[in-house]
């Protein structure tokens, strides 16, 4: 009796595992980077690319303040090259006074403040950022392995702005791509 049942068990589970099997690796990589300064919370500001997977963020505080809350206020938008429609997600907040607190389960958010901890950084664990300090964030790489296989490619816009002492404090605009760790991820495809 139970032989006749190993082989529906056998197919079930090859059916169930075989959508993700012959998919390819994929990855999120940033084509550019632009930061600017606004308020008086920080002093200076830099950011950059430092290669296609990962970046930099250099935040200077001011000398008479220090800054008892950070937080980013994000909207990402993604879009298939070629095609007007956009999906935009609006108001993502990243708490970096909370950067080791954050646990999130399988989610947008996880991936995020994953590609944060794991970044060579010296955030303070707790706030306030401490005056005329340069705090960095280098090597910041938001891994792929966390979003679903089955995710088209898409053109990444990530714009967002930086709020200290609920002052904004500077803006960020980052462009990239999700796609095939094969592709170029420019969203241009050949002909």
């Amino acid at each position: 009796m139970f032989r006749k049942y190993w082989l529906i068990w056998a197919l079930a589970l090859w059916v169930s595992c075989a959508p993700y099997a012959g998919q390819a690796k994929k990855q999120i990589v940033f084509n550019t980077m632009k930061c600017s300064l606004s308020g008086k919370v920080f002093a200076n500001i830099e950011c950059r690319l430092e290669t296609r997977k990962a970046l930099s963020l250099i935040l200077t505080t001011d000398e008479l303040k220090t800054a008892d809350n950070v937080v980013g206020v994000f909207e990402l938008r993604l879009s298939i090259y070629g095609q007007t429609k956009t999906i935009t997600m609006k108001k993502i907040r990243l708490d970096l006074c909370q950067l080791r607190a954050q646990r999130d389960k399988k989610s947008l958010m996880r991936l995020f403040y994953k590609g944060l901890r794991t970044a060579n950084h010296n955030l303070p664990d707790k706030c306030p950022f401490l005056r005329n300090t340069t705090y960095f964030m280098r090597k910041v790489e938001i891994d792929a392995s966390e979003l679903p296989p089955y995710l088209p490619e898409y053109n990444i816009t990530f714009g967002g702005r930086i709020y200290a002492n609920n002052v904004l404090s500077s803006e960020l605009f980052i462009t990239g791509g999700f796609c095939e760790a094969e592709q170029d991820c420019t969203g241009q495809r050949e002909l």
